[in-house]
């Protein structure tokens, strides 16, 4: 009697050297940084490992003394840099070994960027069609802070997927669920704060509660468990994020790092003329966005929302402008669904990945980040120039109507 060999899905095959492949790159990327001892990963581990026991992560004389525990000697902040919220979220992270630890956060950081892309392209039927979506993806892991974002092994996966599901559960009316996904943008305040402010105007303005709720239940809920847990955190972080501010100050990818670079990094110049541009851009945004018809759409709202906030705040670096790839795919979507040709809709998130890298070389040669606002702008200007009411021939099917 003969027997038959057990049939082997082709996807699942594939998916099983796609994830061997993936670990085999993630491990040689976090060995070639020393298994990231060294880096922001190292404080996000330390964090998520100290969680389990009764240690104060914000404590100078319980976090120090770790890091020469674990043998990090570079970019040691004096306490935690993040919400508790950001250390419970590492917390299971933080079992497991930091060799590891790095390797697998690697892993799933790149598996949430792709569920990200996938969950907004799933806005349009674009994400079915395998030409556009191959180049689609290799323009978003080329995209400069998404390679810093893996290199690195930063949080900004977790965000952008955030990103994603916020657009993804409002595009469905499930305006409460979107809400508490954006009230994880906490887990890093220093961006997260100006994202949420940012939406919050826009849900108040459109009237959608449900939404507001949402996100206040999101915020209280994460703000309980970090003073149940840690009660001095808050002035323990805020001390330290003034001191790395006011060292860094002028050198960001926004508008204060435009302004320190007209000013040549005069503190006064650099206030002065980074309020006047931030001034600036609100009447042009506020101007802009009341032409848009299509200003009740989530995902419009957010392609505006996420660039505006990063060149408005004070404090973040180019692997923070990972949420960029939000509207980048956006942009995408509406080229696709007016019928652009396929050359430049398919490339359009690699010609962006190409100007990120030629801003780079930029960067590079001055010494500071602050040119990169560029491609927060680029963002900005091309999404109002893709929904514009000149631009809106075809019915927008994804747009939903007030409730």
């Amino acid at each position: 009697m003969s027997i038959k060999a057990p049939s082997i899905s082709i996807r699942w095959l594939v998916l099983g050297v796609v994830g061997l492949l993936a670990v085999i790159l993630a491990n040689e990327i976090a060995r070639r940084q020393n298994y990231m001892v060294d880096g922001d990963f190292f404080e996000h581990w330390l964090a998520g490992r100290l969680v389990w026991t009764s240690k104060n992560i914000y404590d100078t004389q319980v976090w120090t003394p770790e890091h020469v525990r674990y043998g990090n000697t570079v970019d040691r902040n004096p306490v935690f840099p993040s919400p508790p919220a950001t250390a419970f979220v590492m917390a299971p992270v933080g079992l497991l070994p930091l060799n590891v630890a790095s390797v697998s956060w690697v892993v799933l950081s790149a598996g949430l960027i792709l569920l990200s892309t996938r969950y907004v392209l799933s806005l349009s039927d674009i994400h079915t069609r395998m030409p556009y979506l191959l180049p689609i993806l290799a323009g978003v892991f080329l995209f400069r802070p998404v390679m810093v974002t893996l290199r690195n092994g930063q949080f900004g996966a977790v965000l952008l997927f955030c990103s994603a599901m916020v657009v993804w559960f409002w595009a469905r009316d499930r305006w409460f669920a979107g809400g508490l996904a954006l009230g994880l943008f906490f887990l890093r305040p220093n961006l997260g704060l100006a994202i949420i402010g940012l939406v919050c105007i826009w849900l108040l303005l459109r009237k959608r509660w449900s939404a507001l709720g949402g996100v206040m239940v999101s915020l209280a809920g994460l703000a309980a468990l970090s003073w149940a847990k840690y009660p001095n955190w808050l002035a323990g972080m805020l001390a330290m994020g003034d001191t790395k501010l006011s060292n860094t100050f002028g050198y960001h990818p926004n508008l204060w790092g435009l302004a320190g670079g007209i000013c040549r990094h005069d503190l006064a110049c650099t206030l002065t003329s980074g309020s006047l541009f931030v001034l600036l851009l609100s009447g042009i945004s506020v101007l802009a966005y009341a032409r848009l018809s299509s200003r009740d759409n989530p995902k419009v709202a957010l392609g505006f929302i996420l660039p505006l906030a990063m060149m408005f705040t004070p404090y973040m670096w180019a692997y923070d402008q990972i949420l960029l790839v939000v509207p980048l795919l956006i942009i995408t979507i509406n080229l696709y669904r007016r019928g652009i040709p396929y050359l430049l809709t398919a490339t359009f998130p690699l010609l962006m990945a190409c100007l990120a890298l030629a801003l780079l070389a930029v960067d590079l040669r001055l010494g500071t980040d602050a040119p990169g606002v560029i491609l927060s702008l680029a963002c900005f200007a091309l999404m109002f120039l893709r929904v514009s009411p000149e631009q809106q021939k075809q019915p927008d099917l994804y747009a939903r109507s007030p409730q």
